[in-house]
């Protein structure tokens, strides 16, 4: 067993060194938190980042160093990605980007990592994985989302052929992975019926961290205070996947019944023609914020009374655990991640189908002031604590570079 791991992974722009913009979105942040760790213990992170360009080159570039840790660009055309999401029929995907691998080849005879580790999923990560197999790197993967089920809901963006072929690049990590890393028994569950079982003795479940930064925050804020109204809170992208129409509609059921509540949405609408109606609809009953730092953040959790996520498909979303910690419940769709959670700690009446929105309404009046189980917020604090998640992270890259 080796004492340091060289780690080469997929990395966003963000974190880069000088980058006056935080990291936002579950992946960028979990690498930020995981990458310091990572180099406090003596180890090497070593991050590629994705870059399309117009030209037909395809290249690596030095983008920064910051002590234990490195990033590099891999530059590749975008008219070979666009290839993808417009095809017609299926595609040879390692001879359409044979130049991206190939180049990624190199770079891992240059940098010689113990293991690539695969931080969520994407065109740029599948180039990695392809390599490693090549170069016999040993792959671990984080399924932080699972592609097939986001190309089911954006079928409007997403055409049946670029579905078949995301699909089948989504399986190589099930056929060439040597360790799948689940953020908890969920998401496991619909990746191995959408998309493909793991080979056995190859996964684990390792839940997220929560960032100790977030829970120093909302440890200096103030509890609320007795209110008349109801403040009832939400933090999410708008994106469908995300299920905005079933917030709406259960603001609109809860107005239309003459109920003193509050609806917010920490989030950006796209300033766009699309849903133009739905997105004015939106803003009359709900009150949106713009996206907050931790601080800010924080504060949020402390006013609100209630979180409320109605996802349609969501692996393990932070804004859950992050509430948890500052006291205040989410009630939460069947199809998020915590669901396990949540029943192991005794909180099933806060699993609800939104389908019907005066059913939940009817759920909300009959939580309301009542605290989460104490138990979910020490299951959190124990379970979900950094040193002890990346420390098993460390293990498992460890034990794979072994074999």
């Amino acid at each position: 067993m080796v004492c340091c791991v060289r780690i080469v992974s997929n990395e966003s722009i963000f974190n880069l060194p000088g980058q006056k913009k935080k990291a936002y979105g579950g992946t960028a942040i979990f690498a930020k938190n995981f990458s310091d760790h990572v180099t406090m213990h003596g180890h090497e992170w070593i991050g590629i980042i994705d870059r399309t360009s117009k030209g037909s080159r395809t290249y690596m570039k030095e983008a920064g160093k910051d002590g234990l840790r490195s990033f590099h660009y891999l530059f590749f055309p975008y008219s070979r990605y666009r290839k993808i999401i417009r095809a017609k029929k299926l595609l040879d995907t390692k001879k359409l980007l044979s130049k991206e691998i190939r180049r990624t080849e190199r770079f891992f005879v240059e940098a010689r990592p113990d293991v690539v580790f695969l931080n969520g999923f994407s065109v740029s990560a599948w180039i990695l994985l392809m390599a490693a197999k090549e170069k016999k790197i040993p792959v671990v993967i984080q399924h932080a989302g699972i592609w097939q089920v986001e190309m089911e809901i954006h079928k409007r963006v997403h055409p049946p052929m670029t579905r078949k072929i995301f699909l089948e690049m989504e399986r190589d990590t099930a056929r060439y992975a040597a360790l799948h890393i689940f953020l908890n028994e969920y998401s496991q569950q619909v990746f191995e019926r959408k998309v493909m079982t793991t080979p056995g003795g190859r996964s684990l479940i390792i839940p997220l961290p929560y960032q100790a930064e977030m829970l120093q925050q909302i440890r200096h804020q103030r509890k609320s205070g007795i209110k008349q109204e109801i403040d009832l809170g939400n933090v999410a992208r708008w994106d469908l996947i995300k299920d905005y129409a079933a917030y709406l509609n259960v603001a609109k059921t809860a107005h239309a019944d003459g109920l003193p509540w509050k609806f917010h949405s920490v989030m950006i609408i796209p300033d766009t023609r699309f849903k133009r109606r739905l997105k004015a609809q939106y803003r009359k009953h709900i009150q949106v914020h713009a996206p907050m730092g931790r601080k800010e953040l924080a504060e949020f959790y402390s006013r609100m009374d209630m979180l409320v996520l109605p996802s349609k498909f969501d692996v393990s979303p932070n804004v859950v655990m992050e509430a948890a910690l500052a006291g205040k419940p989410t009630l939460i769709s069947p199809s998020v991640g915590w669901v396990s959670e949540y029943k192991a700690c005794g909180m099933d009446d806060w699993i609800i189908d939104f389908k019907d929105p005066q059913k939940v309404v009817e759920r909300i009046k009959s939580l309301s002031g009542k605290p989460q189980p104490k138990r979910f917020r020490s299951y959190i604090l124990k379970k979900h604590a950094p040193q002890t998640v990346f420390k098993r992270y460390i293990d498992s890259f460890q034990q794979v570079h072994a074999i």
